[in-house]
C-alpha cells in the first residue's frame, strides 16, 4: 500500500464538482474521510455519526466505499481562494473540479501543503522512470565486516554516501561487504583484506561486481562497485580516547588491587583484578575471538576505504558470446529510443536504426548547412514558433491549427510541396536540438501549445489530415521522448467530444502528458504554473512583449531567421566549407551561451 501522507475526516462538494462557479453555500456538503498517498487523493464513505459541533474524529469512524479518487497526474492545478479560506480546489487535467473542505483554514493549508510536496514527490519519481536508470539512483544500504567466517558481521556505517569514506579495521582473514540497490538491480560486493591493501593511492579502484541477491528487478544486470583505500594516518574515530580510557581504569584498577594486596584484604583484591579482566576481554573481545578461532595470532591495519562509484552494467558471464558488433551497436543505443519503447531494447534498437537509415537518406546531419528556400514561405503561411524556455528549462513551441486548411493551400500555391514542408519543421527541431538545447536525455524536450481558436470541419479534411498524419509520424517515429508537455487550448464545443473518442487511443504515457483547455482564465493560471511570466506572450496572460512581437521575434526565432539568411547567402554546394562549418560551430557556442 501507498504511503498514507495525510489522513483526516472532512466535508465534499456533492453535485458541483463539475462547477467551476463557488459561493458560501455551492454544494450540499457531505462528511468523507479523506486520504492522500504518494499517489492519489481518495475520499471514502465516512461511516459513523458525527458529533453535535460538526466534528468527526478518524478514530470514532471507519472507512467506506470509495467515492473519489483523484491521480497525482491528472491535477493540473491546485488553488485555496482567499475569500472561502477552508475549500481546497483542485483542477483536473481533464477540466474537472475537485473540492474539499476542512474545519480551519490551517488544515486547508496545511493539505494544500502537502500535496504539493506528494505531487513534487510524484513528479521526481516520474521523471526518473522516464529518463532511465542512472548512477546517482545506485545507492550503499549499507557496509559490514566480519573477520572471521564463524564470526558475526559487524555494521560498519548505514547509508553512507557514494564518495564519502570511512575508517576500517581489517585483519587478513577480514571480509568488507557494500550491500548496494538500484532500480534495476542489486547485490552484495566483497573485498578482502588483500584486495584493499594491493589499492595504492593514485591508482585505478579496485571494481567489484556484487553479487546478486537473487531478487533483482533483471537477472541480466549487476551492479559494479569501485573503491579505493590507502592506510588510515590516524587510529579510528574516538580509538585515542577510548585506549586513554581504557589504560586508565585499568591502570587504578591494578593500584586498588595492589593497594587491597598491602592491606591482606583479599576479597576486594580478587574483585578489582575480575573487574581489571572483565575490562580487558571487553576491550579485545575481537582479536581474542580471531585468535581462538584461527589458532594465529594476526596483525590488524587500519584503513580509510572511499566508494567512488556504484554503477549498472552487465554480468561478465553474460557478454560471454556476444560479437563486438553487437556490443558496439548497444553502445550507441540512444536512451530516447529506449524509453520511448518503455525498454523493449530489440523495439528500441529497430527504431534506431530505422531512424539511422532515415536521416542517412534524407540528409538531415547536414540540413542545418544547407540553405532553406522554403522557410520565409512555411514561416509566412502558417504560425508557428519556439519562444523562450518554462520554468524546468524546456522550449516553449507555439503551433496555430486554426485554419489549417486554409494554411495548407497557402504554402502549396506559393510552390512548396508537402515533402519540402515537413523537411522544413525537420530543420527546425535540428535547430533545437542541435543548436538551442543539445542537452542529452533525459533533457532536451519541449513544452508544445496548439492553439486551436477558429478551427473548423473544414480543417478536418482529408488533405489537413493526411498532411498532419506525415509530419505527425516523422516527428513521433524519429525523435522520440521529446515532448514535456502538451497545451490544446481554446478548443471549439464540438472538440470535446472528438477528444472523448479519440483520446483511449492515444499512448497512455503520451495521454498523461496532454492537458485540453477553454477559457482565457484557466489558461492563463494553467499555462503560468509551467512557464514564468516574464517567458509567456501576453497573449496568454504572460508579461513577455518581445520587440517586434512574441510571434515572430522571440530569441529563438531570430536565431534561427539570422543563421538560415546567412547560410542561404554563403552556401556554395558543399556542407564541408570549413567557412560554414566554423560558422555552424560558432552560431552554436553563441546560442548556448
Amino acid at each position: 500500500m501507498d504511503e498514507i501522507l495525510y489522513l483526516g475526516t472532512f466535508t465534499m462538494g456533492g453535485r458541483s464538482l463539475a462547477s467551476r462557479r463557488m459561493s458560501a453555500n455551492v454544494a450540499l456538503w457531505k462528511w468523507r474521510i479523506f486520504m492522500l498517498t504518494t499517489a492519489e487523493m481518495l475520499c471514502f464513505k465516512a461511516t459513523g455519526s458525527v458529533n453535535d459541533d460538526e466534528s468527526a474524529p478518524v478514530s470514532s469512524m471507519a472507512l467506506g466505499e470509495v467515492r473519489s479518487s483523484v491521480h497525482l497526474s491528472d491535477i493540473l492545478h491546485i488553488e485555496v481562494n482567499d475569500q472561502f479560506a477552508r475549500i481546497l480546489t483542485v483542477i483536473r487535467s481533464d477540466g474537472r473540479v475537485f473540492r474539499v473542505r476542512a474545519r480551519t483554514p490551517e488544515q486547508c493549508t496545511e493539505i494544500a501543503t502537502t500535496l504539493r510536496k506528494a505531487m513534487q514527490l510524484f513528479q521526481d519519481a516520474l521523471f526518473k522512470l522516464q529518463r532511465g536508470p542512472q548512477p546517482e539512483d545506485n545507492s550503499i544500504s549499507c557496509v559490514t565486516i566480519q573477520h572471521e567466517s564463524s564470526l558475526p558481521e559487524a555494521v560498519v556505517m548505514s547509508n553512507p554516501a557514494v564518495g564519502g569514506g570511512f575508517q576500517v579495521e581489517m585483519y587478513p582473514s577480514s571480509i568488507l561487504r557494500f550491500y548496494v540497490n538500484g532500480p534495476s538491480a542489486n547485490g552484495i560486493a566483497l573485498y578482502s583484506c588483500e584486495m584493499l591493501t594491493r589499492s595504492k593511492k593514485g591508482q585505478p579502484p579496485v571494481t567489484v561486481e556484487a553479487d546478486s541477491l537473487g531478487n533483482g528487478p533483471r537477472d541480466d544486470h549487476v551492479l559494479h562497485v569501485a573503491v579505493t583505500s590507502e592506510k588510515a594516518l590516524g587510529a579510528l574515530d574516538g580509538s585515542d580516547e577510548n585506549n586513554r580510557r581504557f589504560w586508565g581504569l585499568t591502570s587504578f584498577l591494578a593500584a586498588v588491587a595492589a593497594v587491597m594486596n598491602s592491606m591482606d584484604n583479599g576479597s576486594f583484591e580478587l574483585l578489582a583484578w575480575l573487574s581489571a579482566l572483565v575490562l580487558f576481554l571487553t576491550r579485545f573481545h575481537e582479536r581474542i575471538s580471531l585468535l581462538l578461532t584461527t589458532k594465529r595470532f594476526s596483525q590488524a591495519k587500519q584503513l580509510h576505504v572511499v566508494c567512488v562509484g556504484v554503477t549498472m552494467g552487465k554480468s561478465e558471464g553474460s557478454l560471454e558470446g556476444d560479437d563486438e558488433d553487437n556490443q558496439e551497436e548497444e553502445l550507441k543505443l540512444d536512451n530516447r529510443f529506449l524509453a520511448g519503447c518503455e525498454g523493449d531494447v530489440e523495439e528500441a534498437k529497430e527504431r534506431y536504426a530505422a531512424t539511422m537509415k532515415w536521416r542517412k537518406e534524407n540528409d538531415v546531419d547536414t540540413i542545418l548547412l544547407r540553405p532553406s528556400n522554403v522557410f520565409t514561405d512555411m514561416k509566412e503561411s502558417f504560425t508557428h514558433f519556439v519562444h523562450k524556455k518554462d520554468r524546468h528549462g524546456h522550449l516553449i513551441s507555439f503551433e496555430f491549427l486554426g485554419g489549417q486548411r486554409k494554411a495548407l493551400h497557402d504554402f502549396t500555391d506559393r510552390g512548396v510541396t508537402e515533402d519540402e514542408a515537413i523537411m522544413h519543421h525537420v530543420r527546425m527541431m535540428e535547430f533545437m536540438w542541435n543548436v538551442v538545447d543539445p542537452r542529452p536525455f533525459p533533457e532536451g524536450n519541449m513544452l508544445k501549445i496548439y492553439d486551436i481558436k477558429g478551427i473548423s470541419m473544414a480543417d478536418m479534411s482529408s488533405d489537413v489530415v493526411n498532411y498532419t498524419k506525415k509530419w505527425g509520424e516523422v516527428s513521433a517515429t524519429y525523435n522520440p521522448e521529446r515532448v514535456y508537455q502538451i497545451f490544446i487550448i481554446n478548443p471549439p464545443a464540438w472538440f470535446n467530444l472528438i477528444w472523448k473518442l479519440v483520446s483511449p487511443l492515444v499512448n497512455p504515457k503520451t495521454r498523461e502528458r496532454i492537458h485540453v483547455l477553454r477559457g482565457q482564465k484557466d489558461i492563463t493560471k494553467a499555462l503560468l504554473e509551467f512557464v514564468a511570466p516574464e517567458n509567456l506572450p501576453k497573449e496568454y496572460g504572460g508579461e513577455c512583449q518581445c520587440e517586434g512581437g512574441c510571434f515572430t521575434h522571440s530569441p529563438e526565432e531570430i536565431d534561427i531567421r539570422e543563421w538560415t539568411t546567412f547560410v542561404n547567402a554563403n552556401y556554395h554546394g558543399d556542407v564541408n566549407d570549413p567557412v560554414l562549418v566554423d560558422a555552424y560551430n560558432k552560431f552554436s557556442q553563441h546560442v548556448q551561451v
